[in-house]
């Protein structure tokens, strides 16, 4: 379940408290590192941590798998629409997932569990139009 932020004040409050602790944290934790550790697997190490952390108090979380799909998904859409991943190889990991998410740059736009639809979806990456999409135009 994704919690919405926008109407829990307790929920906002208890992360941003966080991730003020966390930029301090960071900042300490940083200064023991190795040289070898660059500030962005920090940064992103922390981040991860406390903005999760929070949810997972308060009951409100995502699985870790469901944001790994959703990355994954994102990843594979993005590859697809710049020729970096065959189209092919998309179907065959949609076939066993039976979804895909297409993902802009502002937001996702849909998550399909239907085969059919993710197909149409995949025509939409291709840039194709075919029979199942009917007469409609993109705009």
């Amino acid at each position: 379940m994704i919690y919405n932020f926008r109407y829990n004040k307790k929920v906002r409050v208890f992360c941003a408290v966080f991730i003020f602790i966390g930029f301090f944290t960071l900042s300490w934790f940083y200064s023991l590192l190795p040289g070898v550790v660059t500030g962005w697997i920090c940064a992103v190490m922390f981040a991860s941590i406390f903005f999760y952390l929070p949810l997972t108090v308060l009951r409100y979380k995502v699985s870790v798998n469901t944001s790994a799909d959703i990355l994954f998904a994102g990843y594979m859409t993005y590859a697809a629409k710049y020729d970096t991943i065959s189209i092919s190889e998309i179907e065959s990991i949609v076939e066993r997932k039976n979804y895909f998410i297409i993902k802009t740059k502002i937001k996702i736009l849909k998550v399909s569990k239907n085969i059919e639809n993710i197909y149409i979806l995949l025509d939409l990456i291709r840039g194709e139009k075919n029979e199942r999409q009917g007469n409609g135009s993109l705009g």
